[in-house]
């Protein structure tokens, strides 16, 4: 089949395209942790910044390693769903969400001082933060959901 000319792999049988590995890869528990804890540690630095003396380097490469990790999930979700992407509410929150996070991480780093952009990033962070909660909470769905299958 063209699918499998185009290199697809074999799943239970069936042939499925590189699209769709990485659909199911990008649904799967692992991918929704991996998530999930870049958020949480997000969140741990937005808390530690504002309650600690804790270094801006190291919020900054903090932040860095979780704004990357956010916009390889919203970059490989486009790649897998195209249009589809835009037709949730969910995916154009996430968009949004990294979209401004990347545009104030920028901006600071372009100003090269913490001033005007700190508060955009905050808020941004923010953004994140709800987005980790919702993360969380459809996380715990899909565990229960398990159990109740089992």
């Amino acid at each position: 089949s063209a699918i499998s000319e185009k290199g697809g792999r074999v799943v239970a049988g069936v042939t499925l395209s590189w699209r769709e590995l990485l659909r199911r890869k990008l649904a799967s528990m692992q991918w929704q942790l991996l998530v999930l804890f870049a958020a949480a540690a997000d969140v741990v630095m937005l808390i530690a910044q504002f309650t600690t003396q804790v270094s801006l380097a190291a919020v900054f490469t903090v932040t860095a390693i979780v704004l990357s990790i956010f916009v390889a999930d919203i970059a490989l979700r486009l790649y897998c769903y195209r249009m589809l992407f835009f037709r949730s509410l969910w995916s154009l929150f996430d968009f949004s969400i990294v979209v401004a996070s990347g545009t104030f991480m920028i901006l600071e780093l372009h100003d090269g001082d913490v001033g005007i952009a700190t508060g955009a990033v905050s808020v941004a962070r923010g953004g994140r933060t709800v987005r980790a909660f919702m993360i969380a909470l459809r996380s715990l769905r899909a565990v229960r959901a398990l159990r109740m299958i089992g």
